[in-house]
């Protein structure tokens, strides 16, 4: 997570931390329209190229739904996030739900910030450590890890058990980001 720049620097790892912001809105004809099994995990692309995504209520009103942006945070660390939720946010959010999702664009329930931890290139780092090989390492999952966690799961097993695993992982060596590549 966002402690990964720290805790990886020895690597030579990039990480980027992001504060991002989730909204929650009360849907204008009732939370049934976006709950689970009616409305699915989204991403829409506005014609100025600004990338929403969303998930489904699962029932909770006083929740809502969620959406958020897809797109490059304020660069932050654990330590320095700014937790406050912003209006000039919220109105920003309400724009493109006006133009794209205009039945989410009800009561602004509540905002949440949380820390985006990525890589450079985007790609997760998956690894045993090159100098403790008792040690496995994986971060970088900021945005889309969630929907890879039975696979990293078994990664990470196999190398805490095997000290390797059978799944193709040299795209996800952190010695990728390192000035001299260890081969």
């Amino acid at each position: 997570g966002a402690w990964a720049p720290d805790l990886l620097r020895d690597l030579g790892v990039s990480l980027q931390v992001e504060r991002h912001v989730q909204m929650f809105f009360e849907p204008t004809q009732g939370i049934d329209i976006f709950s689970v099994g009616k409305q699915p995990i989204y991403i829409w692309e506005a014609d100025d190229y600004v990338q929403l995504y969303g998930f489904p209520s699962f029932g909770l009103k006083a929740e809502g739904a969620k959406v958020a942006f897809f797109r490059k945070g304020t660069a932050c660390t654990p330590e320095t996030i700014d937790r406050n939720i912003y209006e000039d946010e919220v109105n920003m959010m309400r724009h493109y739900l006006a133009q794209g999702i205009p039945q989410l664009n009800g009561r602004f329930l509540q905002g949440k910030t949380c820390m985006y931890t990525n890589t450079p290139d985007e790609h997760f780092v998956i690894s045993l450590h090159p100098e403790y090989p008792q040690v496995a390492i994986a971060a970088g999952f900021s945005g889309h890890g969630f929907k890879f966690a039975s696979v990293v799961g078994e990664i990470l097993a196999d190398l805490v058990m095997e000290g390797k695993t059978n799944h193709p992982i040299d795209l996800f060596t952190p010695q990728r980001f390192a000035a001299n590549k260890i081969v």
